[in-house]
């Protein structure tokens, strides 16, 4: 059941999520074109400074999250019911603090516009994101109910829909009214339905909760540790991977935000999309842990990193080869960013990607609070760094301090946390297979580039096509000539024979 549960969750996951972000790419080109670069960096500021708010909120959603599945493994209906009731307070009560805040905060924008657009607008708009965002505060907590019971497809569908719709008549409308105003508006009223339909979906899968009585949450001392040290951690990715287009507009423009805004969509998207696939196995991991046996759970990352590796490798390395044709043919040769910074940008997404597998067991495990003091850390040496370096380097120092921040502490730190507490292993038995991976990550690339370098088409879309085939050909053929004998291999060739056979 548990497989069944994550395989579905998986599937759905994936597929909802690509077919949106082709939407949302169609979506941003139009915005661009509508509405121009300045409005395209603005829309990419406000949602920086929205992420800097919803801090707020940091933590308490991933330590619920953690402490349903046990009773949810044992069909303990009052304490889902208790516990689910504790978030929906400390939910209401961060909605109210991010609203309070986004009024007070649109007071400062001004330090970061600086007369490139109009104040009063300017304020308008970040005020309607933050109203947005207090409704999910107030009517989405429920959803940790479906997440935990491994019901995560149900999210998926529904947002599927809903943002489908609220993508296809924002296109309409920035074609007929042009208004940024309206856009922002049409966001909030698809939200409103998608909190609707997923109460109403809850309400059905769960027609007990409503009867079923509260008692005292048992593990309430232990969420509170964990909020607080997801708390540091939030702030700390934030600070990291949040703020630059607050430093990009302060230190340069909201026109170079728009063009790193463009990449970044694009790396998000892949980011992401590698993210659902790990994301729909976090509640099976969850169930799995639960069971005691460090082995049994060893034996599975190794099998889930070596997947990352395939998946993180691929994905960077066609990303790299692929980058400026695709930026070309979306939006225009003018919003080409130089190699140098998509470089760095790449190397941060490839170690950021290569960390989900970690990432997810120490979610799964509940280990927030082992490592709570290593965001301070990277905080301080990543606002340095891209502070120090954007002064003297532009653009490519702000991603280079990530970079730094991002070797020198949640590199090592997080698997060391995983290893010791879930695995009762070695740190150095992570740094010895991740390295390996690096190594045989170099022969593919080598390869794409010596073999992409004999390729030379004129039309642009025929040259990406090519690029995309050669990628996905090369890459995957030089994986199967080197793992074609491994144990992580040999398993998951027998679950597509298993598969097969049944068919």
């Amino acid at each position: 059941m548990r497989l069944k549960y994550a395989k579905r969750n998986v599937i759905y996951g994936t597929i909802t999520y690509v077919v949106l972000m082709l939407l949302t790419f169609i979506n941003r080109r139009i915005f661009i074109n509508m509405l121009g670069q300045d409005m395209a960096g603005l829309q990419g500021l406000l949602q920086n400074v929205l992420s800097f708010l919803n801090l707020v909120e940091s933590g308490v959603g991933m330590a619920i999250m953690f402490s349903l599945y046990k009773p949810f493994a044992e069909d303990d209906r009052v304490q889902i019911k208790s516990t689910v009731n504790l978030y929906s307070k400390i939910y209401k009560v961060s909605g109210t603090i991010v609203l309070i805040a986004g009024i007070v905060l649109s007071g400062a924008l001004g330090i970061f516009v600086k007369n490139q657009i109009p104040i009063d607008y300017v304020r308008i708009c970040f005020i309607l994101y933050v109203i947005d965002t207090t409704l999910t505060y107030y009517f989405s907590y429920k959803t940790c109910m479906l997440y935990a019971s491994q019901k995560g497809y149900i999210i998926s569908i529904c947002d599927f829909a809903f943002k489908a719709v609220r993508g296809i008549v924002q296109i309409f409308m920035l074609f007929i009214f042009k208004s940024f105003l309206l856009y922002i508006a049409i966001q909030i009223l698809t939200n409103v339905g998608y909190l609707i339909t997923i109460n109403y979906m809850v309400k059905k899968k769960f027609p007990w909760f409503k009867e079923t009585e509260v008692s005292e949450v048992k593990e309430k001392n232990n969420i509170i540790k964990n909020i607080k040290a997801l708390f540091i951690h939030k702030v700390g990715a934030f600070v990291v991977f949040g703020t630059d287009n607050m430093l990009i507009s302060y230190y340069l423009n909201l026109k170079i935000v728009a063009m790193y805004t463009n990449y970044q969509m694009v790396i998000s998207f892949c980011q992401n999309f590698i993210n659902k696939i790990f994301e729909g196995l976090t509640a099976s991991i969850g169930n799995l842990l639960t069971e005691g046996d460090s082995e049994k759970s060893f034996g599975i990352f190794k099998k889930l990193m070596f997947v990352n590796f395939w998946i993180s490798s691929m994905a960077t390395i066609s990303l790299y080869n692929a980058f400026d044709k695709f930026v070309t043919i979306w939006i225009g040769k003018e919003y080409i960013l130089d190699n140098m910074v998509v470089i760095v940008l790449l190397a941060n997404f490839y170690i950021t990607t290569m960390r989900m597998c970690i990432d997810k067991f120490k979610e799964s495990g509940g280990l927030y609070y082992e490592d709570r003091y290593a965001p301070i850390f990277e905080v301080i040496i990543n606002l340095v760094f891209s502070i120090m370096l954007v002064k003297k380097f532009g653009l490519v120092g702000v991603f280079v301090g990530t970079l730094i921040s991002n070797l020198s502490v949640v590199f090592w730190v997080k698997p060391k946390v995983v290893f010791n507490k879930v695995f009762k292993r070695s740190l150095s038995q992570y740094i010895v297979r991740y390295i390996g991976y690096l190594g045989i990550g170099v022969i593919p690339f080598l390869l794409t580039r010596i073999i992409g370098s004999f390729i030379n088409v004129e039309n642009i879309i025929f040259s990406f096509l090519i690029e995309v085939v050669l990628n996905v050909v090369v890459i995957n053929l030089t994986y199967l000539v080197i793992f074609y004998r491994s144990e992580e291999f040999l398993y998951y060739k027998g679950l597509v024979i298993k598969k097969l056979k049944r068919r």
